[in-house]
């Protein structure tokens, strides 16, 4: 079976100029520095602002305020979490400190965790985080592969 790594995530946000301004800040660090701006998106008819790292599209694009009812809840159908695969324990440290300094709402971490539910090889070592509308982000380092 063919693998399917990730090509592109679509956010919808609360503020587009907002959310421009706090991806700029914070996922520089992950590589995401080349942006586009796209005017009124043929797709989707509204403004989208897209990050790359070189590897994966991350897509902005602000919706109304009656489509945010309430913050995200894993409870709730729709966007939970997304995780970013970190290359080592040490760039999960030096991004918690790029969050710090951001003064970024991070929820959890940098922590080992699920040691002993998966095996001792299997811990993985993170940092999860916020966004400013909610959406959950994480930076993990599992030694493992992921098959």
């Amino acid at each position: 079976m063919a693998r399917a790594p990730i090509y592109n995530i679509k956010l919808s946000v609360r503020s587009l100029s907002e959310s421009i301004s706090f991806y700029k800040r914070v996922f520089n660090k992950l590589g995401f520095n080349n942006a586009t701006y796209w005017n009124n998106d043929p797709y989707e008819n509204a403004d989208t602002w897209t990050f790359s790292n070189g590897r994966v599209y991350l897509e902005l694009q602000e919706v109304s305020e009656d489509h945010h009812k309430s913050e995200f809840d894993c409870r709730r159908t729709g966007l939970y979490r997304i995780e970013f695969l970190a290359e080592s324990k040490q760039q999960v440290d030096e991004f918690h400190q790029h969050l710090l300094e951001n003064r970024v709402d991070i929820i959890r971490g940098p922590e080992k965790m699920y040691e002993g539910y998966i095996g001792e090889d299997d811990s993985w070592y993170a940092v999860y985080f916020k966004d400013i509308n909610g959406i959950i982000f994480g930076f993990v380092f599992t030694p493992k592969d992921i098959e």
